[in-house]
């Protein structure tokens, strides 16, 4: 059973009163059944980014990202994102490769990351919280060949491409790598 199912019954389990429902037998099916019916059909053969770069084309003016210091609407967050990964490219990144992101939660943030995937490189998210010697050592350890951080964020964004870039990229390729935090030392 998933998380959410099991919050549910014990939702509908609190509902209950000396063996009586508060909620009628359609209700109680439909807490437990129908919100919980979440699968939706999606092409299992494309990547995040591609199925991001449709949405853009299909729905170019609706809201994408709302964050704590703008709206964007996927026309704009694609463009931030292409603008990224062009520079990326530009700076040598290459299909394949690490890029550590250690940004604030910002609307460039999921642009970053888009950014990244559009490259083929995969992304390694970092707290920009965290102690300058886990950051140093996530970044060493992941064999990360750029660091995204506040301090660059906007000379990538500064890039005037803002079409797709033509990176053959796969639903194999890696997309992104965790860090932990480990309980005996280094994560």
């Amino acid at each position: 059973e998933n998380y959410k199912t099991v919050l549910e019954k014990m939702l509908v389990e609190k509902l209950k009163l000396k063996n009586h429902s508060a909620m009628t037998e359609s209700e109680e099916k439909r807490v437990l059944n129908d919100f919980n019916d979440t699968d939706i059909a999606y092409p299992q053969n494309e990547c995040i980014h591609h199925l991001f770069e449709k949405q853009a084309e299909q729905n170019p003016d609706r809201t994408a990202v709302i964050a704590c210091d703008q709206t964007l609407t996927y026309i704009q967050l694609n463009e931030l994102a292409n603008r990224i990964a062009h520079s990326l490219i530009d700076r040598g990144i290459n299909k394949g490769d690490i890029i550590a992101v250690a940004l604030p939660r910002k609307s460039y943030l999921i642009a970053s990351l888009f950014g990244v995937l559009k490259t083929g490189a995969a992304y390694v998210p970092i707290d920009p919280e965290y102690p300058k010697e886990r950051i140093e050592y996530i970044i060493n350890d992941s064999g990360a060949k750029l660091l995204i951080s506040a301090e660059n964020i906007d000379d990538l964004l500064k890039h005037s491409e803002i079409g797709n870039p033509e990176v053959d990229v796969l639903c194999e390729d890696l997309c992104y790598s965790i860090y932990t935090s480990g309980t005996t030392g280094n994560p």
